[in-house]
């Protein structure tokens, strides 16, 4: 799962909106994104309450911080990436002062924050989430599975060794995009569809999923689409070739065409781009992965491959992660939603995991509602 709380953070820079006088961007210490502030509201050091893109804030939070019926959604209360006098704004701040009120000082509440706070004080010394205590919850983006006329497809939960696929963020996870600066990585442009995967088990045959989900149905888009790639043909010829044995072979992708997230590359019909392989619930190298699916098209399409993330940077002039993330797309006439980076051969990370990371662009951000 990709990483989302709500922590006390320190306002790292504060400088001059250049388009509006009465407003400044900032920037966190650990945490590499632009947001606007009210002039004046913060100053370097200043410790603050930060709502990042997606939360769900309640009515009683935006009270208090005079966002009531401003944000974004339906009902006006989730964050998202925005523009304000074209400069973009990735996330709220607050007041540390908001975990004053007497809302957030019942026993209930005190109990609960001393439960975390107790939890808290690992080896590691991770902070405080106050999710919980605000009552702010993350907003996830709604599963519709059907197809043909198949509507309310029956699921289940994900299959034993099939887990939800999530990556975490370049702009939450600064050191380790440092590592992978001057090691050979690939490049590949991340994809706005819907998760699909299609895993061959050796004693239940072929399993398809979403992102969240098990599909029972035989019929739905997932399958239409699987199907469209050859993706059971794929694993078969992994699973005889490459990786013989009593193996769980799983291939993961984004499903891609009509009625996915509103089709943005115009595709006529469902099929599925694939980005990774995992042999008994562990991802294989890049390496690997390109050599096993040499000449096969349905693949995510690569921006860089083999470069250290440091030279494909130069020679493109890029100098953030957002600047990399942002271009044009390889499928369609159509901005690219972001890049996704990881090294050539897998690696762990203490604090990540398996270190792959995104980066989502702003620019794509501020002018989609996903």
């Amino acid at each position: 799962m990709s990483s989302w709380y709500i922590r006390i953070e320190t306002i790292e820079k504060v400088w001059p909106h250049p388009n509006a006088d009465r407003l400044d961007l900032a920037k966190l210490a650990d945490i590499d994104y632009q947001f606007v502030v009210a002039k004046g509201q913060f100053q370097p050091g200043d410790k603050v309450l930060y709502f990042p893109v997606d939360s769900i804030l309640p009515t009683h939070v935006t009270d208090k911080i005079g966002l009531t019926g401003k944000l974004s959604g339906k009902d006006k209360n989730r964050v998202k990436t925005i523009r304000l006098r074209q400069e973009i704004s990735q996330g709220v701040v607050a007041n540390t002062s908001l975990l004053d009120h007497p809302d957030y000082q019942t026993a209930a509440h005190q109990c609960l924050v001393a439960d975390m706070a107790s939890a808290a004080a690992t080896p590691h010394g991770e902070p405080v989430d106050y999710s919980t205590v605000l009552g702010i919850v993350k907003w996830e983006p709604e599963e519709r599975i059907s197809g043909g006329h198949n509507h309310g497809s029956r699921t289940m939960t994900l299959p034993t060794g099939v887990s939800m696929y999530d990556l975490e963020s370049c702009a939450r996870f600064k050191r380790q995009v440092e590592d992978l600066m001057d090691q050979p990585v690939v490049a590949t442009e991340k994809m706005e569809g819907s998760h699909a995967s299609v895993s061959l088990d050796p004693d239940r045959g072929f399993l398809y999923c979403s992102r969240r989900l098990l599909l029972v149905d035989p019929v739905t888009n997932w399958h239409v689409g699987a199907k469209a790639s050859h993706l059971e043909d794929i694993l078969i010829h992994l699973s005889t070739r490459f990786f013989p044995g009593r193996h769980l072979i799983t291939v993961r992708g984004e499903l891609l065409g009509p009625g996915m997230n509103g089709n943005i590359y115009g595709f006529k019909e469902l099929h599925v781009r694939l980005f990774d392989i995992e042999v008994d619930s562990e991802p294989i190298d890049a390496e690997k992965f390109y050599e096993v699916l040499d000449g096969y098209d349905y693949v995510a399409p690569v921006l860089s491959k083999g470069r250290t993330l440091r030279e494909w940077m130069t020679e493109n002039g890029y100098t953030s992660m957002d600047q990399a993330s942002t271009g044009r797309s390889v499928l369609g006439d159509t901005l690219r939603e972001g890049i996704v980076i990881r090294p050539m051969r897998e690696q762990r990370d203490p604090k990540l995991g398996r270190l792959i990371l995104k980066q989502r662009s702003s620019d794509y951000l501020a002018t989609h509602d996903t």
